[in-house]
């Protein structure tokens, strides 16, 4: 397995400030991305992802969150450009109704921020494309007194796999959005006439 860079710590906040993430508006002339993270080991689940752009020069610095969805990431409409992984979050604790089942938070699931290093994750996307930015996985490192997370490169699930299971999410999300489903549909034939 390969080791993509160490990455700083998480930070752990009390409140429900990841809970929801806003709906992202999808733009026809942008490409759908999507990737996996593993998060079996994180004291969170995965609840959002954002990549910060690179290229080109003018939207610099500019970030984009992704919708997550059983440890899937996807952004349907990311405008053509060089991106690198920025941050994710989850919670912890299931909700019960009256309180939350494995949070030390009675009334509130615990929400957790990470933060990636930087060149961690860097891809580019063309107009309309479909691009699997990979799959990866949240590992524990430091110690109880400092501790710290990697995120290693893992070669399953493949595109395939992901995209499949983020099919039904993605049409039921944006039923109307032109040419979702051909576009899906092309980029799996091809991985299809591999298998």
């Amino acid at each position: 397995m390969k080791r993509v860079g160490a990455l700083l710590a998480p930070l752990l906040f009390s409140g429900c400030m990841f809970v929801s993430v806003s709906k992202q508006q999808p733009q026809p002339e942008g490409a759908l991305v999507f990737g996996y993270l593993d998060m079996s080991k994180a004291p969170s689940d995965l609840k959002y992802f954002s990549v910060r752009q690179l290229k080109p020069a003018n939207r610099s610095g500019v970030v984009w969150t992704f919708g997550a969805r059983k440890n899937a990431f996807y952004h349907l409409g990311l405008p053509a450009g060089t991106y690198e992984f920025h941050e994710f979050g989850g919670v912890k604790g299931m909700n019960m109704g009256c309180f939350y089942l494995g949070s030390f938070l009675i009334n509130e699931p615990e929400a957790y921020r990470y933060s990636f290093a930087e060149s961690v994750g860097r891809f580019s996307t063309e107009e309309r494309g479909v691009k699997f930015a990979g799959t990866f996985k949240y590992v524990k490192s430091g110690n109880f007194f400092i501790p710290k997370f990697d995120v290693e490169k893992l070669p399953f699930p493949e595109a395939q796999g992901v995209l499949e299971r983020l099919l039904p999410v993605l049409e039921k999300e944006y039923p109307k959005h032109p040419g979702l489903e051909k576009r899906v549909r092309a980029f799996l034939k091809p991985a299809k006439k591999k298998s």
